[in-house]
């Protein structure tokens, strides 16, 4: 089996690849990659990457029996989100770094990222991890795709804190880049109709914790009532998922 190179393509425009992607590029038998990765290179032998997941899979090996060095072009950096962590590595594996798009959109936003979540919203429909993330008002890059597409999770967020300041990046570092920036309602209403490779920005917000009854929520009657210290204790050692509620008996109301 040839030797596979998985260089990572940036966010989008040439400008920001590495010169080792380059060199990695111009050194190849075979590229593969997206359709619109393999459009920014100029190569003599480029396979598009379709399909399926085991599709892909299936051609990315295909191409290691076939040719002595082929490259894999995949988008931002190829260790984050990507096919790369369902490709068997070996040896004859290497991994060129590169930008990741919250990374660049970080810079557009001219805000550090350090402490910021990182939510992928694809290839399933859990909604648990945003949840979260709208719950602790950390703050933080939200990944849309699939079933969780740009409006639809805009309009989960909004459903949940309508005054949460945001901003989309569309098609980031490329001739076509959007950038907008405002609450989730304002950005609802200005979605171009093509959304393109989004990503969404939450500026940190309210962290709300878990919830718990307090004294003055219970009908009382002449019984004991539990003590709301004690339920503050209990919510916290439950550790509470997003979504959860917890019904107790026997309070004493």
């Amino acid at each position: 089996m040839g030797r596979l190179t998985i260089v990572s393509a940036g966010p989008g425009t040439p400008v920001y690849r590495l010169p080792e992607a380059e060199a990695a590029i111009r050194q190849s038998d075979v590229v593969l990659g997206r359709p619109s990765l393999l459009d920014t290179i100029d190569h003599p032998y480029r396979l598009p990457l379709t399909g399926s997941l085991q599709d892909m899979i299936q051609t990315v090996n295909d191409a290691r029996e076939k040719h002595p060095r082929t490259t894999l072009l995949l988008s931002g950096d190829a260790t984050f989100l990507s096919l790369t962590k369902h490709l068997a590595l070996d040896e004859e594996t290497e991994v060129v770094p590169g930008i990741s798009s919250f990374q660049y959109f970080a810079t557009r936003l001219r805000i550090c990222w350090d402490q910021a979540a990182l939510v992928s919203l694809h290839g399933h429909t859990d909604a648990s991890k945003l949840l979260n993330l709208l719950e602790t008002g950390q703050g933080g890059f939200i990944f849309p795709g699939g079933y969780w597409n740009l409006t639809r999770t805009l309009e989960f967020v909004s459903s949940y804190n309508q005054k949460l300041q945001g901003a989309i990046g569309i098609d980031l570092s490329l001739p076509g880049e959007i950038i907008l920036k405002g609450s989730i309602n304002e950005l609802i209403k200005t979605i171009p109709p093509q959304q393109g490779l989004s990503i969404i920005y939450l500026y940190p917000g309210q962290i709300n914790g878990s919830r718990y009854l307090k004294d003055g929520e219970f009908i009382r009657t002449n019984s004991p009532l539990s003590k709301e210290e004690t339920r503050m204790i209990v919510a916290g050692v439950m550790r509470l998922a997003p979504g959860l509620q917890v019904l107790e008996i026997g309070a004493g109301s």
